[in-house]
C-alpha cells in the first residue's frame, strides 16, 4: 500500500494512480496510460479533479476521474490525522454508508499533512447551500447520520472499543478553549441585546457546562460525531435530481468534541444553518427521521423521550460556536455577519424548545 503523503501535485504519476487503482481493485489488468489535474476553488485545502486516462484492453471499474485533496503544511492548520482516519479507520469494511469511496488516505506527523483520493463527484453532487432555503437535503441526512452512528453508537452499558471514553478530558478541553468566547460576544453586541436575551445567554453560558459534564456520565446515546455538518460539507444531488447526500470534511480542532451525543450533529445543522421558520416547520420531522434510522440500524434502549432532551441540551451547546468565531478578534470582525446570525438562531430555538428548564431541573434518563 503507498504511504507516501502527497503534498503537491507535481507529485503524481502514473505508476501511482496504477498503484493506487489496483491496491483497490478498480484496475484489475492493464495501465493508465495518461492523466490530467484541474485545480478547483477551496478556502482550506488544496484541491483537484484528476481525469485519468487508460490503456487499450484495461479491466476493472477504471473510474473516469478521481477527486484529491492535500491540506496542511507549514503555513496551514494542523488538523491532524482525524480525515484520514474517517475513511480509513472509523468505518473501514462498512458498506452503504454517506461517505465517499475512498481511494487513498496518508497522514504524515512529521510534515503535518495529508492528503485524500477520492471518488470524485463533481459532475454529479456539489455542496448543499442552495438547498438551505427549502431545507430539503435535512431529511436525507438525518437519515445518513443514523447509518453513520450506528456502528460506534454507546448504550447504557456497552462502549465501543476504541471509542474515546470517558469523555471527560474533551468536555474539560472544550470549555477551556471557549472560555474566553462569551464575555467576549457579548461585549462586542450588548448594546443590541434585550435585557430578556442577554439574561438567556448569560443562563445557558453559567449552568449549561455542568449540565453537560453531567449528562457524559451516562453513555447512552454517545457516538463519533462529525461535528461540522455545515451545508458546505454536505454534497448533495445536483438541481433537483434524486440520489445520495455525503457527509465529508471530517476536521476536528484539538479542542473539539469527537465522542459526544450523536443528536447533536443534527442540531448543528438545523439551529445554526436554517431559518427558524422552516427549522420550525421541519424540526420534529427531521429529527424523527434520525431516531428511526437509529432504530432501522440496531440501536435499542435508547428511548424517544431521552433523544428530544438530548436534542434540546444540543441546542443549547450551539451557543458556543458563535462563542468560539469571537475569540480572535479578527474572526470576530470578519465573521460578524455569521455568529450574530448564529447567535440569534440558537437563543430563538432554545426558547422555542423551552430548552432553559433543562439547566435547573433533574435530568432523565430512560
Amino acid at each position: 500500500m503507498n504511504e507516501q503523503v502527497i503534498t503537491n501535485a507535481s507529485e503524481l504519476s502514473e505508476k501511482l494512480f496504477e498503484q493506487v487503482l489496483k491496491e483497490n481493485g478498480a484496475l484489475i489488468s492493464g495501465a493508465v496510460r495518461a492523466f490530467q489535474v484541474e485545480p478547483l476553488k477551496s478556502e482550506n485545502s488544496n484541491i483537484f479533479r484528476v481525469r485519468l486516462e487508460y490503456a487499450n484492453g484495461s479491466t476493472g471499474s477504471l473510474p473516469a476521474s478521481l477527486f484529491l485533496k492535500m491540506c496542511g503544511g507549514a503555513n496551514s492548520h494542523d488538523f491532524g490525522s482525524s480525515e484520514v482516519e474517517y475513511y480509513r479507520r472509523d468505518y473501514a469494511g462498512h458498506s452503504n454508508l454517506p461517505l465517499l469511496k475512498c481511494y487513498s488516505a496518508v497522514y504524515s506527523a512529521e510534515k503535518k499533512s495529508y492528503h485524500l483520493l477520492l471518488e470524485d463527484l463533481t459532475g454529479t453532487h456539489g455542496p448543499s447551500w442552495e438547498k438551505v432555503s427549502s431545507g430539503a437535503f435535512a431529511y436525507p441526512v438525518a437519515e445518513g447520520l443514523g447509518r453513520l452512528h450506528s456502528f460506534w453508537w454507546c448504550g447504557e452499558d456497552t462502549i465501543p472499543a476504541g471509542l474515546e471514553w470517558p469523555v471527560d478530558l474533551q468536555v474539560a478541553r472544550f470549555f477551556l478553549h471557549m472560555q474566553p468566547g462569551p464575555a467576549l460576544l457579548l461585549q462586542e453586541i450588548k448594546d443590541d441585546l434585550d435585557a430578556d436575551t442577554l439574561g438567556l445567554a448569560k443562563e445557558i453560558t453559567g449552568l449549561l457546562p455542568a449540565r453537560l459534564l453531567e449528562r457524559s456520565k451516562n453513555p447512552n446515546g454517545f457516538t463519533l460525531v462529525h461535528g461540522d455538518l455545515n451545508p458546505g460539507n454536505i454534497l448533495s444531488p445536483d438541481g433537483a435530481a434524486a440520489g445520495p447526500i455525503y457527509l465529508i470534511d471530517r476536521q476536528p480542532f484539538e479542542w473539539s468534541l469527537t465522542t459526544w451525543l450523536g443528536v447533536s450533529d443534527l442540531a448543528y445543522m438545523l439551529v445554526l444553518w436554517l431559518e427558524p421558520e422552516l427549522r420550525r416547520k421541519i424540526e420534529v420531522e427531521v429529527v424523527e427521521t434520525y431516531y428511526a434510522s437509529l432504530r432501522a440500524n440496531g440501536v435499542t434502549g435508547y428511548s424517544r423521550e431521552q433523544l428530544w432532551q438530548d436534542y434540546r441540551l444540543s441546542v443549547m451547546q450551539c451557543l458556543y460556536i458563535p462563542f468560539e468565531w469571537c475569540i480572535l478578534e479578527e474572526d470576530r470582525r470578519k465573521m460578524h455577519w455569521l455568529w450574530s446570525m448564529e447567535f440569534q438562531r440558537v437563543l430563538t430555538a432554545t426558547r422555542d424548545l423551552n430548552c432553559q428548564e433543562l439547566l435547573t431541573q433533574p435530568l432523565a434518563y430512560c
